[in-house]
């Protein structure tokens, strides 16, 4: 899967590489809500050259609902290519890919953004050592978890229809 993007035309970026929900920290108001500025990104160890939608596919799979993330994912796949485009613009330089590649690379990482998500989703829910006020949440987050896993794979694979069997290797 290393390669998919470059096979369709997309220049490599910086990839944050674990981008996720912890590892976004927001500023707060003046009332101590959480305001919708970012503060920072925290933890680079996984930076590499990548894909450009690695990050947002990570972020999306991982942290937003299925349904929510069915909803609203090429909306806001699209919104991130309209914006590309116009910083690029504004800078002086020319968006050789279209959006369609964009969506391409995008289903790629959601497979392999699946593929994560079904490995840490139960381990993050293992019997721990919880009083009983804390099981009954604990376990409601981890059915939360195993549908968001189960919506995430159903769309990875009809992705994968669109990925040469080599690539997904």
């Amino acid at each position: 899967m290393a390669t998919v993007a470059e096979d369709i035309g997309l220049p490599p970026v910086l990839s944050h590489g674990d981008l996720w929900a912890n590892n976004v920290l927001w500023k707060k108001n003046p009332d101590g809500s959480i305001s919708n500025e970012l503060a920072a990104i925290i933890d680079w160890q996984a930076i590499h050259e990548g894909s450009m939608t690695n990050d947002l596919a990570r972020f999306v799979v991982l942290c937003v609902d299925g349904e929510v993330r069915r909803e609203h994912e090429f909306e806001v796949l699209e919104y991130f290519y309209e914006i590309m485009v116009k910083l690029m613009k504004e800078d002086g330089r020319e968006v050789d890919f279209t959006y369609e590649q964009v969506e391409k690379a995008y289903k790629v990482n959601c497979i392999a953004q699946t593929m994560q998500l079904l490995i840490m989703g139960p381990f993050m829910y293992q019997d721990k050592d919880w009083s009983p006020e804390e099981v009954p949440i604990k376990k409601a987050q981890l059915e939360k978890i195993l549908l968001r896993s189960q919506f995430a794979m159903e769309d990875a694979l009809s992705y994968m229809d669109e990925v040469p069997v080599e690539k997904l290797a």
